[in-house]
């Protein structure tokens, strides 16, 4: 089971690059012991150190920690790729029993208009969606 979200790696990514806590608050627009408190859930989820911080001196970055970062800009890189897929957002399907289709389906499509479903079109004829033509 998956259990840090896309925005904790983006913490950690963002501390590393600015080697401080408070540049990357404010960077990441959150407060700087919301983030403090992040990172040491992070670590603690992993059981491991990712940075080694005291008060007053810099951030240093653990051999762990360099392996997760790697790591973590990989799938922050990913992830970013998957939002921006068009082709991923366009394919769907969408199913109804045959016998009520007709009668309930194609009127209520009708009804929500090309705006309400831009990707796809309706065709009369033959009760069936298609995407639109490219």
């Amino acid at each position: 089971m998956l259990y840090l979200a896309i925005r904790q790696y983006e913490y950690i990514v963002g501390v590393a690059d600015t080697g401080s806590l408070t540049n990357a608050a404010e960077q990441l627009n959150v407060s700087q012991p919301s983030l403090s408190v992040a990172i040491t859930r992070v670590e603690q989820q992993l059981k491991g150190t990712i940075f080694l911080r005291g008060k007053g001196s810099a951030i240093e970055i653990t051999p762990f920690g360099h392996r997760f970062i790697t790591k973590a800009r990989v799938l922050l890189t990913l992830a970013t790729e998957l939002e921006q897929d068009q082709d991923a957002a366009q394919t769907w399907v969408l199913g109804c029993f045959a016998d009520i289709a007709p009668w309930y389906l194609a009127p209520a499509l009708k009804r929500l208009g090309d705006d309400a479903i831009p990707c796809c079109k309706w065709c009369e004829r033959r009760h069936q969606l298609f995407p639109p033509a490219r």
